[in-house]
């Protein structure tokens, strides 16, 4: 066997191995208050040989890891005492045990109805909330992991964009190095300054608890693989999964019945008629073509204009933050209608019981 050969038939070795560094990090994290400076030593030498000197991008990416592995172990121990540890501003709120939701005491002297769903998604407006010992324990487990998985997956997009645009930076074209640099300064803001990636956020926030509070209905809403990665390169909003209701007569005889659909979404503001939605149809068939992992990728449009969007993003911060976010600012029947659009490769859109759940549930939240 020639030498080019076997360089073919060797793995290619990745730019940065997370595995190794997740197990260096939390030897590092282990000797924190110990007193054998010997293994501190070794472990501090092993860093700096494998990842370089501090300002690097191994050792930030490095860095990076040794945050988010602190985070997973504090997510142990909160879930241990039943409690976020997270240094962060908790609001107080009080669970309703004969209504089956929560109580947000306002600053105005009256109290709102919060639902779970509401307080999952909150996590991606930064809120947080101090859930009390009366709070079912199944909930409650969910919403710390929920926090934390939230919190360590801004330290990963982080990594992310490290990788690609310093330790790849010569095996992406400059349309995605571009992109990633505008993705990276927007993580740095919030996400917040762009009236595309508010109502983004709004709009897996909505699906998020219909799907979190309404879970008969079988809907599942996920971030893409690799997160940043499949934004970016995928063009993967996010993911829809659906289980098909065994009593809807299925024509495709290669689909199980009660098997799960996954649909990748990508959506856009833009009309269906104008040159911008194009230009996202030529993307999304790039993506497709260089990404032959995914093999579904639908694009949506779903046109608002960007006054309405900073609005309700507006009206929501005057009213100090109210549980629920900006999306739940938008009137029922918009939020069903938005619902249709996206959810029209489903089954679920032809369903007048889920629809009219939909509406009663969004009206409940003015």
């Amino acid at each position: 066997m020639s030498n080019f050969e076997q360089q073919l038939e060797q793995p290619i070795k990745p730019s940065f191995d997370y595995k190794e560094a997740a197990l260096l990090a939390r030897q590092k994290l282990e000797l924190e208050g110990s007193q054998d400076k010997q293994k501190k030593a070794h472990v501090k030498r092993e860093i700096k040989e494998t990842y370089g000197a501090e300002g690097q991008p191994e050792r930030r990416i490095f860095d990076l890891e040794i945050a988010k592995q602190r985070l997973e172990l504090e997510k142990v121990q909160s879930l241990a005492e039943g409690g976020i540890k997270l240094k962060v501003e908790k609001r107080m709120i009080d669970y309703d045990k004969q209504a089956h939701d929560f109580d947000f005491p306002t600053e105005k002297g009256f109290s709102q109805k919060v639902s779970k769903g509401d307080l999952m998604t909150d996590i991606n407006w930064g809120l947080y909330y101090e859930l009390g010992n009366d709070a079912p324990p199944q909930f409650k487990e969910q919403y710390i992991k929920a926090v934390y998985d939230k919190e360590i997956a801004k330290f990963y997009d982080q990594q992310l964009i490290i990788q690609r645009t310093e330790l790849e930076r010569g095996e992406i074209d400059e349309f995605l190095f571009e992109t990633y640099k505008k993705v990276g300064a927007a993580l740095e803001k919030g996400g917040e300054e762009s009236a595309g990636l508010l109502f983004e956020k709004m709009i897996k926030n909505i699906l998020s608890k219909v799907a979190f509070d309404f879970k008969k209905y079988g809907l599942k809403i996920e971030e893409p693989p690799d997160r940043v990665i499949g934004d970016v390169e995928g063009k993967i909003d996010f993911i829809i999964k659906h289980k098909k209701n065994r009593a809807v007569k299925i024509e495709d005889t290669n689909k199980a019945e009660g098997m799960e659909e996954t649909l990748n979404i990508q959506f856009t503001l833009k009309g269906y008629d104008t040159e911008e939605f194009a230009k996202k149809q030529r993307q999304v068939a790039r993506a497709l073509k260089e990404n032959h992992n995914i093999h579904d990728l639908i694009l949506i449009s779903v046109p608002v204009e960007h006054d309405v969007i900073f609005g309700n993003y507006k009206k929501w911060q005057k009213h100090d933050k109210l549980p629920g976010g900006p999306e739940n600012c938008f009137k029922s029947d918009v939020i069903v209608n938005f619902i249709k659009e996206i959810l029209k490769n489903t089954e679920l859109v032809g369903s007048d019981e889920f629809l009219k759940d939909v509406q009663k549930y969004f009206e409940g939240k003015r």
